[in-house]
């Protein structure tokens, strides 16, 4: 693939890449091995992610969550470049957050290599709070751990947020007292 690819900011953790296609052409790339997790914000244009059975239809106001260890292809479909924020992890830090969701079927089925979501309100103005501060240039390391463990919350937590097996204990004995009160159960 025929790209411009820039680190906007790197960390212990993490690295933030600035991709701009420069492909001329509507076609499928080449097989692409990755071998990051990485949350990519797609700001510009509209591609066709294809990863193992699926194909994804990412454009502005879609993020795509990728695991390490799989392949992929780009389909350009028209001719406006696609622009994506990509936020890769280090391997370390991928396996806390494997540990963090353990119990997310993401995280564990072998057959979803990718997914994709929507925006919300919340991971759009994260997303713009954190290129504004980066390229303001008068921002701490700090700062920009903060907003990126912000994005892995919001966006991971809203994958994760429709699982019923993912409540804790405590919540489970909270809930049932209270719809034994009720007299429901």
């Amino acid at each position: 693939m025929n790209a411009d690819i820039s680190t906007l900011f790197e960390s212990d953790f993490y690295r933030i890449l600035n991709f701009k296609c420069l492909c001329v052409d509507c076609i499928t790339s080449k097989p692409e091995y990755v071998d990051t997790f990485s949350i990519s914000f797609v700001r510009k244009g509209n591609f066709l992610f294809n990863v193992f059975r699926n194909s994804f239809d990412a454009h502005t106001g879609r993020i795509l969550l990728t695991k390490p260890g799989y392949e992929h292809t780009v389909t350009h479909i028209h001719d406006v470049p696609d622009e994506c924020t990509i936020i890769e992890f280090t391997p370390s830090f991928y396996i806390r957050i494997c540990e963090h969701f353990k119990d997310h079927k993401f995280f564990n089925d072998h057959d979803t290599h990718s997914l994709q979501i929507n925006t919300s309100s919340e991971t759009e103005f994260l997303h713009y709070y954190l290129i504004s501060k980066i390229l303001s240039k008068k921002v701490s390391k700090l700062d920009v751990d903060t907003i990126i463990l912000e994005i892995i919350e919001k966006t991971l937590g809203f994958i994760t947020s429709t699982d019923p097996e993912l409540i804790s204990e405590r919540m489970k004995k909270t809930i049932l007292a209270r719809l034994k009160e009720q007299k429901i159960i």
